[in-house]
Order: structure tokens, then sequence, then C-alpha cells
């Protein structure tokens, strides 16, 4: 440590020790209680505050000191960990969202984008078994993570800590430990060191306390052990009264087992154990060891702060605090640091004649692949997809066969057809790929990489390829200069038709290569596919159907385009327009199965992209379809079959089409020029995208979308518990976008209704369609109250709408923003909750009164002995919260109605009468008036109602009686139809 530095250290622990003139220690001590208050607590329940519900909980116990005899054991992830605590799945998933929200940083989240998972929509337990990987791959490869993370500058961080030193120190720590510099990560690292700096040392009655209690050598733990250990006894073993000389052979066992030496001094302490009532293991005995160390370390200063540092930094890492780190774990670093090199490094060591004792090389291998195949059980476990040994082999063996596709010789394209599985290529590549080797030659591989450097030895040997391209008249793109290649390599023909031929093969290859990322994979394993049984063209299109359904992919990739356009404030109104129809424009040439490239050549007109876009123009306007499959006849319609150069033409830019979706951004486009790539083709512009680099500015705006995605994240950790037990109860994923649509569901109910029924910024057409669509639902409703079947259809149906009303303005809006579309992502997702919540009898049924829409809430839980239960909530703009709850017992119906304002209760209460006499059974209803009601009070109250009629044996879950079926929804539908009445005709009161 160089002196300069020591001597910061230094200033920081006389100012705890002291003065407490730092602002971060006096505002943890502002915090604390006095000696007395903790005493009176018994210590170990002293409460710290902190600001997660990990630490407030304490169900994340994952102690970073380990005693010898369990040093070696697999360590558990941090998934596994709040898996296994005893709470509930609720506060579990909460606790998740936290770890979440603390834990990862910018480079996980570009990371987790590239392996096909969105931070958006996957859940917790899936970012976190993401990110744990990520996180063990950077650790095992040496990544400088240096520059990752951050989401508060500097300035701010010093404000926080007092220190500008202290504050790089955090957060260099943070971002050497892939976290983010959140104001909670600093605040707490800051807090933490300045209690583990006004530790003077640890007392034998510290001692005694922590290993009476068995409590963790953490920075909390022994500073609270200074305060909550004066009541402790302590016995010198001279004074104990115990014959330990008939005991020394036990002693020396223990110290043998404990790996220590044999000395005064071990000895002395396995006395002082047993005098102290303090069970001699060699666990204890270890502890008891580190714990004088550490004590002298903290007395004579001698203390590695950053090593500290670095131990909370590394406790978050693992789900919890800083304060929960361990500075004994932090001492033996320094004393037990070893050098991990790489291969390269010990290859280099073996020159210089330094012999190397590395772990064997197939041991390792190994360790990795059973390290793979742990994370992927996760993942499908996650999903919800059975983690058997079959669909682990295949998920493993999968992004196995195409990792080594990726690094096979292009070459092997001229040997396989378009018939062949992803095995057949595989195996074949394999096989060239051994020749290679053995012939020690160079060679270009399957996967493209922009500008890559193949050697001199493959561009001499294919010096001549321009000239052949130039004299069959055909451009010299990478992709002709590369299927040439390919060609020559096999002997073939290089003819134009066998080039398109290659290149067709080859952009399926690349578009595999883009498809088959982890997410996608883990949904075809899901669906009963073998990705490895199927040819490139079936697995692409398997891989879109999948990214088609799920539906966000285009919806986030429009948002990233627009949200770079709102950043660009040189960019003005006029131009935002252009580029927002530019790409609405490429978007739909993409999604259109070949419909503008079929016009095209029907027309005989040459596929540019400007030509494509006319097309789209004409299609609109005309109505004409074209499809580019298997019957698509090509420019002469007449000719006898289909022109197969042709279909193979048009399918090849039609896939470089989906390229130039996924690398296109408003900066790329400026710099080529409008008038540059509207005169390019598909692949033309596809290639031109691809080997741009991204200017400084697109790498930070790149960086600043990543940073607000998170941002948006770490909002989730102040979500109630009760948004998580609701989701938990009818099995929907913790997603962001979950989250915050339950979120919003139980603050807003209505929320979701103004939305999708308000005013659309569409076209006329859309309009007129939307709206039908509206009142079809609306009438859908009205015709379903009797029938749950019926009901779920409607709730499908208005999901269905939702999704649809986004579609229609995420195509059509000329003014749509970020905003706009994550607002309309919240609502289809509440919708989609809907759809979910249905399966288990619980609806949210829009009711129109006047020229409003109302969301009703309505769940019905069946009993045992034909009883049942109907809750019913509604919130009227004027009349207030109603709610209703119906027992509808083997020979009457008893109810009560309780709504937030007194005027309602009256107007019910005068109508009581009409309701009562349409239940057409005898009904004893009641109304009363409270002010405090919400739709998160009706949910969780239903929700432990049902867990304890189920506790109980109460609840019915067979739902085949009839008899209750007709008399529960015919109950329902009398009471939401006499409210929808009354609503209606007094104008919502």
């Amino acid at each position: 440590m160089q002196v300069e530095q020591k001597n910061i250290w230094e200033d920081v622990t006389r100012n705890a020790k002291r003065d407490n003139s730092n602002r971060a220690i006096a505002a943890y001590q502002a915090n604390m209680p006095d000696a007395g208050a903790v005493a009176a607590f018994g210590g170990q329940e002293a409460y710290v505050q902190q600001k997660t519900a990990v630490s407030e909980a304490g169900n994340i116990d994952m102690a970073t000191y380990s005693n010898p005899a369990k040093q070696g054991q697999e360590e558990k992830t941090v998934a596994e960990k709040i898996a296994g605590q005893e709470i509930s799945s609720g506060q579990a998933r909460s606790n998740e969202i936290a770890v979440v929200a603390n834990t990862t940083s910018t480079e996980d989240l570009k990371k987790m984008e590239e392996d096909g998972f969105s931070i958006s929509d996957a859940d917790s337990h899936t970012i976190i078994t993401v990110t744990d990987k990520i996180k063990a791959a950077l650790a095992k490869a040496g990544v400088d993570v240096s520059s990752m993370g951050g989401t508060l500058t500097k300035e701010q961080l010093e404000e926080i800590t007092g220190s500008p030193v202290v504050t790089q120190q955090i957060m260099d720590s943070l971002a050497a430990n892939d976290l983010p510099a959140t104001e909670e990560n600093v605040q707490d690292s800051a807090e933490a060191l300045a209690q583990a700096a006004s530790i003077p040392e640890i007392t034998k009655q510290a001692m005694s306390y922590l290993l009476k209690n068995d409590m963790e050598p953490t920075i909390r733990n022994l500073y609270l052990s200074n305060y909550s250990s004066s009541a402790e006894n302590i016995v010198e073993p001279e004074q104990s009264g115990i014959d330990f000389e008939s005991l020394m052979p036990q002693i020396r066992e223990i110290i043998a087992e404990a790996g220590l030496s044999d000395d005064e001094h071990a000895v002395d302490n396995s006395k002082w154990l047993v005098a102290n009532q303090i069970p001699l293991t060699p666990e204890n005995l270890q502890y008891l060891t580190d714990l004088q160390g550490l004590s002298d370390d903290l007395q004579t200063d001698h203390i590695d702060w950053d090593q500290i540092v670095d131990s909370m930094a590394k406790a978050i890492a693992a789900g919890k605090r800083p304060a929960d780190a361990s500075m004994i774990t932090a001492r033996r670093q320094m004393e037990e640091a070893r050098l991990v090199m790489t291969s390269e490094a010990s290859m280099a060591m073996e020159k210089a004649g330094v012999e190397m004792d590395l772990t064997p090389l197939a041991d390792l291998v190994e360790d990795l692949k059973s390290q793979e195949r742990e994370y992927y059980k996760d993942l499908l476990a996650g999903a919800g997809v059975e983690p058997s040994e079959k669909n682990v082999d295949l998920m493993a063996e999968t992004m196995d066969v195409f990792a080594e596709l990726k690094q096979q010789p292009a070459y092997v394209i001229g040997q396989v057809d378009a018939d062949d599985s992803v095995q057949e290529i595989h195996d074949a590549g394999a096989q060239m790929q051994r020749a290679f080797a053995q012939a020690n030659e160079s060679y270009e591989t399957l996967m493209t990489a922009p500008r890559s450097d193949m050697g001199d030895s493959i561009k001499k040997a294919f010096s001549n390829v321009d000239d052949i391209l130039q004299d069959l008249q055909l451009d010299t793109s990478e992709t002709n200069r590369r299927a040439v290649r390919i060609l020559a390599y096999n002997n073939t023909e290089i003819t134009p038709e066998n080039i398109m031929e290659v290149k067709a093969l080859d952009e399926q290859m690349q578009r595999a290569f883009s498809n088959m990322k982890p997410a996608v994979t883990l949904e075809m394993i899901r669906r009963g596919e073998n990705p490895l049984d199927m040819t490139m063209e079936q697995l692409n299109q398997a891989a879109q159907e999948i990214q088609q359904e799920n539906g966000t992919q285009e919806q986030e990739r429009f948002s990233k385009y627009l949200w770079k356009l709102e950043q660009n404030h040189e960019i003005s109104e006029e131009e935002r327009s252009s580029y927002i129809g530019i790409y609405r424009l490429i978007a739909q040439v993409e999604k259109g199965d070949g419909a503008a490239l079929g016009f095209l050549m029907n027309q005989g007109s040459d596929v540019t992209m400007r030509n494509l876009l006319r097309a789209v123009r004409s299609e609109k306007k005309s109505g004409l379809d074209y499809q580019v499959d298997d019957d698509f006849d090509g420019v002469d319609s007449t000719a006898e079959g289909p022109k197969i150069d042709e279909q193979i033409s048009a399918a090849f830019q039609q896939n470089c089409l989906r390229d130039v979706m996924e690398h296109i951004s408003p900066e790329k486009l400026s710099r080529l020029g409008e008038e540059k790539w509207q005169n390019m083709s598909p692949e033309q512009l596809a290639e031109a995208l691809r080997q741009m680099d991204e200017s400084v500015g697109e790498q930070e705006a790149e960086k600043s979308y990543r940073q607000e995605q998170l941002a948006q994240y770490q909002q989730l950790a102040e979500t109630p518990e009760d948004v998580y037990t609701y989701l938990e109860r009818y099995d929907i994923p913790n997603s962001m976008v979950n989250v915050m649509a339950a979120s919003e569901m139980l603050r807003k109910p209505n929320r979701m209704m103004e939305r999708l029924f308000q005013q659309d910024h569409v076209s006329k057409d859309s309009m007129t369609e939307i709206a039908e669509m509206k009142e079809q639902v609306l009438e859908q409703f009205s015709k379903a109250l009797e029938n749950p079947s019926d009901l779920a259809d409607a709730m499908e149906t208005l999901a269905d709408v939702a999704e649809h009303v986004m579609d229609t303005m995420i195509v059509e809006d000329p003014d749509v923003r970020t905003i706009d579309i994550r607002e309309m992502r919240q609502m289809t997702a509440q919708f989609q909750i809907g759809a979910k919540q249905s399966q288990e009898e619980c609806y949210v049924i829009p009711m129109q009164t006047g020229d409003s829409v109302t969301g009703v809430s309505l769940k019905i839980v069946r009993g045992k002995k034909k009883k049942g239960l109907v809750d019913i909530f509604l919130d009227g703009e004027k009349a207030g919260k109603i709610t209703a709850s119906f027992q509808v017992k083997s020979d009457r119906i008893s109810g009560t109605i309780v709504t937030s304002e007194e005027e309602t209760a009256k107007q019910i209460e005068e109508h009581l009468q009409e309701l009562q006499d349409a239940m057409q059974e005898p009904a004893d209803i009641h109304v009363a008036y409270t002010p405090d009601l919400s739709l998160s009070q009706f949910e969780m109250s239903g929700i432990r109602r049902e867990s304890e009629m189920k506790e109980q044996g109460e609840l019915e879950e067979d739902r085949s009686n009839q008899v209750q079926t007709t008399r529960l929804y015919h109950t329902a539908e009398v009471f939401i139809n006499s409210i929808k009445s009354l609503l209606t005709k007094t104008k919502d009161l």
C-alpha cells in the first residue's frame, strides 16, 4: 500500500475512533442506539437501520466466514440461498428484486441482452441466475471491469461519504466486483466502513459473546458485540477448577483437527474455551484464533482497509449488505492471496524455467461443464421446465454445438445443403476442422465478424476473388467474396446462381447464430422441440415465431430507437418524425413475409431500400398481397413452375432485412445519409450497418439507456411486499413489467380501463376498427357473466384488444414517445395478468356507466358442502370505492356491501330491496360505510382467507358442481348489473 493511501486510511480510523468528523461516520452513529439500549435488546437483535428488504428481514444469511472443515464445499448461488429460506414466497420474490437492484450493472444488462434475456420481462430468479453466471465468467476470464456500472456522479457520491478518496476506493471496489455505484450501495459501504473503523479491539467478552451466540465475524456483529457483551462473565482457565491435565489428549486431538500448531497458544485457547463453557470444536478453536489475530491487527493499525472495502463489495455481490462483510475473510485474503494465471501466462513461466503446479486441465474442463449444467438446470427450473437430465443435456448440447459451429470452417457450407440438420452440419464442420488442424492450415470461420483479419495465407489463396466477381458483373461485397471463397475451396463452379445459393445458406447460419441464444433455446425445449434435429431454415422460423409470440422484442427495439432520438437534442421535430417514419417502414418490410420483395420482383424492379419502401406504401394503398414462399413464381407468374433462384434470392434479402433491424440506429442512418442507404439493397445496407463502428456518442447512448433501465428496476425495491404476494398467488412472474403493472392495478384499478378505452392517437380507419373491437368486448362481457369459461374467454379477448391497441399505436401514432410505449406495455401486461387470473376464477370486468368504463374485480371462492363466496370490488369515478362480499349458503345468501362514500351507501340502501329480490332466493344483505377501502386490502384479505380455508380443508378445488357454479355466478351477475343500473341512473352519483 502506498504511504499516501495508508495515511488516508489512518485518518479515517482516527476520525472514527475519536471525533467522528467524517460525515459518513456521523450519519452512521446518529442511527445507532446507545450502549444501554443495545444491551437491553440482547445485542444480537439490536437494530442497525438498513435500507433493503433483504437486510431488514435477515433472510439472506451468506456470511463469508467458513470453518476449515467446510472448506472446498460448493457454494450455493444467491438464488438458491433465497429459495432455501423459510419465508413467504412473496417475501422471497421481494428479496430477489432487492438483490438484483443492488448487484446488477450495465455490463450485466448488456450481456443479458446478448443472451436473449430482457430486464423488463425476465423474472428476478432468471436475472439472478444469469448474472451469477456472467459474474463468474468475468471473474474466470480476468475481465477488467473498472469502467462498468455507476449510476451517480462522483460529486454526488463524495457528498454521501464526505471524502473524495474513500469515495474513489468504494467506487473502484464496486466496479471491480461488477456492481453498480447506487446511492444505497455507496451510502451503506461508507457507513459500514465507519462502523469497522470505530472498532478499537475485540475484547474477551466480545469473543465469548460471538462464539456462544454462533455469530459470524461480520462488521455489524463485531461492532454490536462491543456493546452487547458487557454482561459476559469471563473465567480464566486457572480460576475454573477444571483438571485440564486429564483433558490434554482430547485437547491435542482437537488442535490437530483444526490444523493448528500444537503449541502453548493453541493449548491456552482450548483451555479458555472449556473454562467459559464454549464447545471445544475445531471450528470454534479456529474462530477464536482468527478473532485474536484480528484484534491484534485492530490495535496495531495493521488492518488492510482496501481488503475491507473489497470484502464489503463482495458481500453486496452475494446478496447481502456491506455491514454483513466478514472482517476475518478480508484478513485471510491478504494472507492467502494466490496468483491466478491464464494458460498463456503459465506457458510464459514454463518457458522461463519456472515449474507450475496447476490443476489438470481435464479436471478444470469437467468442473466448468458441471457449472454450466447447474446453470442450465436453474434456468429450466426457473422457467417452469422440468430440469430432467434429458432437458439439461439438450440445453447444454445445443449451446455447445452452436458455440463450436461458430468456430468451424466456413467452407463447410459448400459441402452441405439446406435440408441438412444442425447436427449434420456440425458433424461435417468438425470433420473439416480436424483436417485443417492436421494440415496446420488456417481458415475463416462460419461466424462472420466485422472487419475480421483472415490472415495472409487466406488472402493469398483467394487473391483473385474481386476479378471473378467483376467478370460475373456482381458487386465486390464481403458476402459475395465469402461465397466465392467457399465455392472455390470446394472446387464448385462459380456462377451467380451458386453464389446466391451459398449466400442464402450462409445467411441462414448467421441468423441462427443470432437467434439461438439461451432464452430462445430454453423456450424451444419448453415446447418439446429439439433444435439439433431442425434445418437452419426451420430453426430460424421457430425462433422467429417465439420472438413474435413473446411480442416484447419489437416493442423494446422501437422503444430504444425512440429513446435515442429523444436524447439527441440536435434533431428537430420534423427530423424526428422522419426518422420514426423510416424505422416503421423498414420494420414493416422486415416482418412482411416478403410481400414487398414479391411486389418488386413481380414488377421487375431493382431490390433497393427505396423501392421496397415504395412497395410498402403501394401495398397499403392498393391492398396488393405478395408472399415469398414455395409457391412464389418470381417475376413471370405465367412461367412453368416456381423459379428456385428467385425464391432463394428473395428469402436471402428478407433475412438481410432482419439483420438491418438488429443493427439500425438513428445515428448510423444519419452517418450513411438518406440518399445512400435508400439506394442500397437489404444485403448492402445490412453489411454497411454491421461494419460501422459505434461512435463515442452512440456508445454513451447505449450505456445511458441501460442505466435508465436499471434505474427503473431499482425503483422496484420500494414496491410493497403485497404486490409480490399478489403475483405469486396467481403464478405470475415478478418481471419488471409485471411488478409495475400489478402495483398500479392495486393502487389505481381503473387506470388500465381508462388507457384502453380513451381516444387513440391512430388513423381514422384504425380508430373505427378499435372502437368496434371495444364495443364487442363490452357486449361479450355482458353475456358472459353467468359462465366461468365464457368470462375467461372474454378476458383473453380483452388482453388481445389491449395488445392490438398497443401495436396500432406503435405503427401509427405520429407523436409517440418512449414513455407512451412503456405505459402501453404496462397496460397490456395488466390485461395479461387479468387473463391469467381468470384461470383461478378471478376476473377484471369492464363495466360501462355513461361515458366512462370502470373495472370491476370479481373473485369466486368455492367452499365445501356446496357453499361459496363471491367478492366484488369497483371504484366509481364519483361513487367512490364499493366492495361486496356474499356468502352463498345451502339455503340462502348473506352479504355485506361497504362503500367509501356515505352518499353511495344511502343510494344502495334505498335500492337494497330491489337487489335482494333479484337474487331470486332468500337474501340477507347489509350496507356499511367506511372511508378506508382499497383494492390492495381487498386482494390481500382474499388471499389470506383462501390460504386459511385451504389449511382447514374447507376450500373446494373441484369446479364440476354446476349447481354451485350457477348460484355463485348468478349472484355476481345480479350485483354487478344492479350497481351498473344504479350508477347509470344517478350518473355515477
